[in-house]
């Protein structure tokens, strides 16, 4: 069937790259529904049983994982999104709320060093996604949105990563004498940043990488920066934005700003990632379950419930911002695929990845011609700031990017 189609739709690569991203998708629910009907091994039984006896006798999840053998030998063989997929499954550690969490943290940790540790250096061309999406898409958006020094002196991005944003960032600014901190769970992350900052000569008076976490920053941090900022972290938490927010805001100076990026799922782009992974977005939103995305769950929000979020913490005087509204195809549509064992791979083939990749390009220049103009108007920039509560130098971008931006000043 696949060589039929190719065949079929030789002569129009664009209509072919969509039919092979249809077939990923196609894959991707088949697979879905075989893991939702399988039932449990023996060795599954056994690993969640051990673990589950050592976190009722009051072991941490990872200790639990770490002082089992069977739990060890099956997360060797079988990686680490498989060890949390038996646990949830697990009678009482799948649906106790807390263990859920712990379950999320602990292979969130070991996904993203994996990756971390494969793709992300600066010096290795592999990062290619790292690249693109950090520095030349959200850099520019993030860099618009931060208020420039003498404003801003000291800045902390919670959840850095790579730190691709923070570093661009203090890089730029350096001749005001500006300095920030990163901070992120992954100690392979930490790694990759800290040789980021030497590649770009940004010594320890202007650049802290520090692997920590984000639950602390009020603890740890209070009303330490001019601003906090983090990119595609918070939705990644099952407990919700606020108790994020809540710790960024409480490490931000009076008249800081705390700066929250999240992925749209409800873009074009962010309705393609859905597809891609075989996800059903009208079973989403009526039973309200998290999107099992490459490295974890996301939890979706709009841009004006996450604004109201960062309200309800107390954050005022709202702007927004996004970027790149059809940043998959300007890539040719990469798509993580057994991202901890292998690397990523592309769904599409590299004539197909070109031809889709000018496409975005064009339509993105057309949209920036025909449309964007429509959300510079007076009278349509108005009825969204009074609809949203804030402002925007760019409401196309904001509504419509990829990813969005919401920045609130701490009073």
């Amino acid at each position: 069937m696949n060589r039929f189609i190719n065949l079929a739709l030789s002569p129009f690569p664009v209509a072919r790259g969509f039919a092979e991203i249809a077939g990923y998708s196609w894959r991707n629910r088949r697979a879905i529904r075989r893991d939702e009907a399988k039932s449990p091994t023996l060795q599954e039984q056994k690993v969640a049983s051990a673990v589950h006896k050592a976190v009722a006798a009051g072991a941490a999840i990872a200790d639990a994982i770490s002082a089992s053998n069977e739990a060890n030998e099956f997360l060797s063989a079988n990686g680490p999104r498989s060890m949390a997929a038996i646990l949830h499954r697990h009678p009482s550690l799948g649906r106790e709320p807390a263990q859920v969490e712990a379950i999320e943290n602990w292979v969130s940790a070991k996904c993203w060093d994996d990756s971390y540790a494969k793709f992300g250096d600066p010096g290795n061309l592999a990062s290619e996604y790292v690249v693109e999406n950090y520095q030349r898409s959200s850099f520019e958006a993030f860099d618009g949105i931060i208020p420039s020094p003498p404003a801003t002196k000291k800045i902390m991005e919670a959840g850095c990563g790579t730190a691709k944003v923070l570093l661009g960032w203090l890089e730029r600014h350096r001749a005001a004498g500006v300095s920030g901190v990163g901070i992120d769970m992954s100690g392979k992350a930490v790694e990759v940043a800290r040789r980021g900052a030497k590649l770009k000569g940004l010594g320890d008076e202007t650049v802290r990488i520090e692997q920590g976490n984000i639950f602390e920053l009020a603890e740890k941090h209070r009303e330490s920066y001019d601003v906090v900022f983090n990119n595609g972290v918070i939705e990644h938490y099952r407990s919700g934005y606020d108790e994020v927010i809540r710790q960024m805001a409480a490490a931000v100076k009076p008249g800081g700003s705390v700066i929250v990026a999240v992925p749209s799922w409800h873009s074009f782009s962010g309705r393609m990632r859905f597809f891609s992974y075989g996800l059903n977005p009208r079973k989403f939103k009526a039973d309200k379950r998290y999107i099992y995305a490459p490295f974890r769950y996301e939890v979706p929000q709009t841009i004006g419930e996450l604004r109201t979020v960062m309200e309800a913490q107390g954050l005022r005087g709202f702007e927004f911002a996004g970027w790149s509204p059809l940043k998959h195809f300007r890539r040719g549509f990469p798509v993580w695929k057994n991202w901890e064992n292998t690397g990523p791979k592309k769904i599409v083939t590299p004539k197909d990845k070109d031809a889709l990749k000018a496409w975005g390009e064009r339509s993105e220049e057309w949209l920036a011609k025909h449309v964007a103009p429509v959300f510079s108007s007076r009278s349509v920039k108005k009825a969204l700031e009074e609809y949203f509560k804030g402002t925007s130098k760019d409401w196309f971008l904001a509504l419509f990017g990829n990813s969005f931006i919401v920045r609130g000043l701490k009073p």
